[in-house]
């Protein structure tokens, strides 16, 4: 008993915009770059300061796994994780920052998904 042939309308739109999103999905270097921006940014006012050097020191460096936001002072380690024994109390102003702002940072990466999925069509 056959009958007319079903016909999907939409479904080589959805294939092509599915796997469109899916290489964005899996390429984050540009989202990683600005999360880590965001967190340099939001720590810069927090960064221990006597002559300035650190907080200008600071930077971005990403790779295929993520960023990482880091400063050029060779003393940058010491300062926030601190030496206790050289009496150096630790100023945690990076760590602190990232936990504070996890909300925003996660916005970050839930509006590049949202943007990415907005843009499959089809069916």
């Amino acid at each position: 008993m056959a009958g007319e042939p079903i016909v999907v309308e939409g479904a080589d739109e959805l294939t092509r915009t599915l796997r469109a999103a899916a290489k964005d999905l899996d390429d984050l270097g540009e989202v990683n770059q600005r999360a880590a921006q965001t967190l340099l940014e939001k720590a810069n006012p927090r960064t221990p300061r006597e002559s300035g050097a650190l907080a200008s020191s600071g930077g971005v460096a990403t790779d295929g796994d993520g960023a990482t936001v880091t400063y050029d002072e060779v003393y940058a380690g010491v300062i926030h994780n601190g030496w206790a024994e050289h009496g150096i109390d630790p100023q945690p102003w990076l760590a602190e920052t990232a936990a504070q702002q996890e909300s925003t940072l996660v916005d970050v990466y839930v509006d590049h998904i949202t943007d990415v999925l907005g843009r499959v069509r089809g069916l």
